[in-house]
């Protein structure tokens, strides 16, 4: 209780398995680049979106980003990702506050430039 979910939580199997949203979250990714987890506080939303990462991609492939403070710096890493182009097993993480609608840049120009890249959002 009172405690943040963590990679290393998952990794040590300290959550609850929830194979229906598991299933859910790639069944979504399947119709759609961009998957949206969404729940009151405290509810496992970010322990569900670490699980469904750890078990799906490879620990490398998944990039994590705490806050996005400008829409050049999502540009910057969808150039960065751009680069990448062969890796189409990549995904990006990004747990954000209800508040919080910079993730949206992201969104958007990841479209916008057409990259076809996984993109998971708990809020």
């Amino acid at each position: 209780m009172g405690v943040n979910a963590h990679p290393d939580h998952i990794r040590n199997n300290c959550d609850l398995w929830r194979e229906r949203w598991i299933k859910e979250i790639d069944r979504r990714f399947i119709k759609n680049n961009i998957v949206l987890i969404k729940g009151a506080s405290g509810q496992g939303k970010s322990t569900l979106a670490y699980r469904y990462l750890i078990d799906t991609y490879p620990e490398l492939n998944v990039m994590c980003i705490q806050k996005l403070l400008s829409e050049e710096q999502a540009i910057d890493i969808l150039s960065i990702l751009r680069g990448l182009n062969d890796r189409k097993d990549i995904v990006i993480y990004m747990d954000v506050e209800p508040y919080d609608i910079q993730w949206l840049w992201l969104c958007e120009k990841a479209m916008e430039f057409g990259i076809d890249i996984k993109i998971l959002v708990s809020i």
